[in-house]
């Protein structure tokens, strides 16, 4: 009996075995159809989950050696399948069955004849030979081009540069200022890099920042938007609140002192209660809009030049001060949004809910004549039911409208407003260059020599006009130009 028993034994392991030299795996299938067959059952409709990868760069064998060919992951970079065509070398597929790569290429390969354009969500220009980009395309990771002389590039060499990657994070918001910059990821991380004149970057010092690091607010406040400029930076938090840092001796920090500085980003405690939905800072001082459509100024308003739009009898505020009471808007109109020009340093402005635009200062800048004054209504006369939505500040403004129109005025330096010459805007006035009608734009920045729009026409492609000696409008534009064209990364 027991030597029967043994070969039972033995006769079922060699069946065992040889069952599954030969097997086919079934789910909920009793025929497979090939080696391995998955089919859904009708009360519970299911899909195949494939193994995810950071990026196929660091995709491995179970060995830890390179993937063998037929792999197939899911690239968490790119959003999409691949597939490993080879065995000796890192060369994967594009995304596979995926519209919008087959229809990138195909624009590239026709549209721009090979070469391939930046693609941008937002942009931000930094005041002087450089701008940085969010790539929708690239897990929204920040890129940037021009001037890298003060890390305000992060951690890229010395020298002129077409679009490079600055910080591999996924971002929401970016912001540039004097030779520095930062971002403000998707899980609301704050981001700083670059020239850190008075403590601007909020690292607890004043040395340059050579690589992009992480800042915290106080309590550890999540950042929701972020503004920097020569010596100050603000960041509005998730609780809707201000935060500061940098030089004091204009008022900027807003606690009633116009002495010394912070290092760190500190709370501007006048706001507590209030809701702050915008704000901006430039070398003399700072602006902000509550919720409810009150706008505050602080920081040298001077009794000349009114930089801040208040009293001529107020020379600085080193405490937000109520704006309101010195313009007019219609029954039930908000102020919305708020800038400063942190280049001119003369004054800045605000657009409504209504979509009108007001400025204060210097109005040579702004299209109101070679006055200083208080907040005025500048809007020109739009085409029926157009209103303004975005604009941006330095040395005059750029705008984009709810009909997709853009308009400029003052200083058309290097042709930055895409006119096709140089000459400077007296006036607010339509620029929308013919090549983009029928684009839809996600914003709009101005830089000293440059201006930036994502213009959309099914793909956010990166327009830009004015200076490209240091590659601040990518790759083919170096000598620059006067009328907006793709920016191109290198090949």
């Amino acid at each position: 009996m027991t030597k029967l028993k043994n070969k039972l034994r033995l006769l079922a392991t060699t069946f065992f075995f040889t069952s599954i030299t030969y097997a086919q795996v079934g789910i909920n299938t009793t025929s497979p159809q090939g080696i391995l067959h998955l089919q859904n059952i009708p009360s519970k409709q299911m899909g195949l989950v494939m193994p995810r990868v950071d990026s196929i760069d660091v995709a491995v064998s179970n060995s830890n050696t390179t993937p063998v060919e037929a792999t197939v992951v899911y690239d968490n970079n790119k959003r999409c399948l691949r597939l490993k065509t080879t065995s000796d070398t890192q060369e994967w597929t594009s995304c596979l069955i995926d519209e919008t790569e087959v229809e990138n290429l195909i624009q590239t390969e026709i549209t721009y004849n090979g070469n391939k354009p930046a693609r941008a969500s937002k942009v931000a220009a930094a005041d002087l030979y450089a701008a940085t980009y969010l790539d929708p395309y690239k897990n929204n990771y920040v890129y940037g081009m021009g001037l890298q002389s003060s890390n305000q590039l992060g951690a890229l060499t010395d020298g002129s540069k077409y679009p490079s990657l600055v910080l591999g994070r996924s971002c929401k918001e970016l912001t540039m200022g004097r030779y520095n910059g930062m971002a403000i990821t998707t899980g609301g991380e704050l981001w700083v890099w670059g020239q850190n004149t008075y403590g601007k970057n909020g690292t607890g010092n004043t040395n340059t920042v050579a690589s992009p690091r992480q800042v915290a607010l106080p309590g550890g406040i999540k950042a929701k938007k972020a503004r920097t400029g020569q010596y100050n930076s603000l960041v509005l938090g998730e609780d809707n609140q201000l935060y500061v840092t940098g030089y004091n001796g204009y008022g900027v920090l807003g606690d009633g002192t116009t002495s010394g500085q912070a290092n760190t980003f500190t709370k501007i405690n006048f706001f507590n209660g209030m809701e702050v939905i915008d704000m901006d800072v430039f070398i003399y001082g700072a602006i902000a809009v509550t919720s409810d459509g009150n706008v505050y100024t602080w920081g040298l308003n001077s009794t000349t030049y009114r930089r801040l739009g208040l009293p001529t009898n107020v020379g600085t505020a080193s405490t937000p001060t109520l704006l309101n009471p010195q313009f007019t808007l219609n029954s039930g109109e908000k102020v919305v949004k708020v800038q400063v020009d942190d280049y001119s340093n003369y004054g800045g402005g605000f657009i409504t809910d209504q979509g009108r635009f007001f400025a204060f200062g210097y109005m040579f800048y702004f299209g109101g004549g070679n006055v200083y004054s208080g907040p005025t209504n500048l809007t020109p006369n739009l085409q029926s039911g157009e209103r303004f939505t975005e604009f941006s500040m330095n040395n005059g403004v750029a705008f984009i409208t709810n009909q997709n129109n853009i308009y400029g005025v003052g200083f058309n330096t290097n042709g930055r407003f895409g006119t096709g010459n140089t000459t400077n805007l007296d006036n607010i006035t339509n620029i929308t260059p013919a090549h983009l009608n029928g684009f839809e734009y996600s914003g709009v920045t101005l830089g000293y020599n440059n201006m930036y729009l994502p213009a959309s026409n099914k793909r956010n492609v990166l327009y830009g006009a004015g200076q490209g000696a240091y590659r601040q409008l990518g790759r083919l534009n170096e000598s620059g130009s006067n009328i907006l064209v793709p920016v191109y990364e290198d090949k």
